[in-house]
């Protein structure tokens, strides 16, 4: 059994993927500036360029480690979007289904949706509410997506 409180921190971890996913990225370009940054320098100093310097190589290699994370990070990301994707289908009303998507999947605030769908928050944060409690007596319903939110592997 699933509870309306883990489908909605099933739902909500896409945020932080996707917060974790953005600031990977970052760092890698980071450290790819600062390798050639290194690699400049050492250019320009007489008998320089010659070698990987030390300062090169560490930047490098932290470079391909986040690249590493990365990679790592969007596919769990991706894995995890398809799953809510796949969760959010199983609504049968259209409108809450458009407001979870919203929310999940395109990462919109609540303000944003009242305001797309001509709705107060409050009412927003009704619908959402009501939506939880019935996507997880549906989900409760078949036991292989009970598993793949709960990361549970026979």
């Amino acid at each position: 059994m699933i509870t309306a409180a883990e489908l909605k921190k099933y739902l909500s971890q896409l945020f932080y993927l996707s917060l974790r996913l953005n600031s990977e990225a970052e760092a890698v370009a980071q450290y790819r500036a600062r390798a050639m940054k290194t690699t400049t320098t050492w250019q320009d100093t007489p008998n320089g360029g010659r070698a990987v310097s030390s300062p090169q190589a560490v930047w490098l290699e932290r470079a391909i480690i986040a690249q590493d994370r990365l990679k790592h990070t969007a596919a769990e990301l991706l894995q995890r979007e398809q799953t809510a994707a796949e969760l959010l289908q199983l609504l049968e009303e259209e409108r809450a289904r458009a407001i979870l998507e919203d929310y999940h999947l395109h990462r919109i605030s609540v303000q944003a949706i009242a305001a797309k769908y001509h709705y107060s928050e409050r009412q927003i944060i009704r619908i959402k509410k009501k939506a939880y409690f019935k996507l997880t007596d549906e989900i409760n319903k078949r036991p292989e997506l009970i598993e793949k939110i709960q990361g549970v592997k026979k």
